[in-house]
């Protein structure tokens, strides 16, 4: 179970890397966005491996020039803005 220290970590790295393109909740992409963003509260996405995640976010998305990846992220980063991620998940 992830701490509240880690989901807040997480939660700072989210409004400064990922909330510009996928919105303040991850659940919509942001105007002028060329393609869609990923709804990172919807199944398709919560339902990913913590590795997978992992490996999207530092290495982004073949094919997707807007979700390039962010691989100055440290380990602790990644893994803070993943316990975040999951705290999006609709019921």
């Amino acid at each position: 179970m992830p701490s509240p220290h880690e989901i807040a970590a997480g939660e700072v790295t989210f409004t400064k890397e990922c909330q510009p393109c996928h919105g303040p909740r991850g659940q919509k992409s942001m105007p002028g966005m060329k393609k869609d963003a990923a709804n990172l509260a919807s199944e398709r996405v919560q339902k990913k491996t913590d590795a997978e995640l992992a490996k999207i976010i530092r290495e982004g998305k073949k094919g997707n020039q807007e979700m390039a990846g962010h691989p100055w992220l440290s380990e602790s980063e990644v893994q803070n803005l993943i316990r975040y991620i999951r705290t999006l998940k609709t019921p």
